[in-house]
């Protein structure tokens, strides 16, 4: 289900995940482990189904990476890609 501005709620989510990277905010910074999904389910107010489509969306633009077992890590600044749109 779509915001009140229309834009896809897992959007809305990456575009704030985004935001708190490129700020540079404790948590979010190059070599950060993120936050677990429910962490972010807390925070956020949304389903874990729509975490995990934002953080997959982040992904895929090269700004998380995922080390199995570990956890997600913010990835380095020169692996960033513009926002995914589509």
């Amino acid at each position: 289900m779509p915001t009140p501005s229309g834009v896809p709620r897992y959007r809305h989510l990456a575009d704030e995940i985004r935001r708190r990277m490129d700020r540079g905010r404790a948590g979010y910074r190059p070599g950060d482990r993120l936050e677990s999904e429910p962490a972010i389910v807390q925070w956020s107010g949304y389903s874990r189904e729509t975490v995990r489509a934002a953080l997959k969306l982040l992904r895929a633009e090269g700004r998380l990476r995922v080390v199995l077992g570990v956890g997600t890590f913010v990835a380095e600044r020169e692996k960033w890609q513009a926002p995914l749109r589509g």
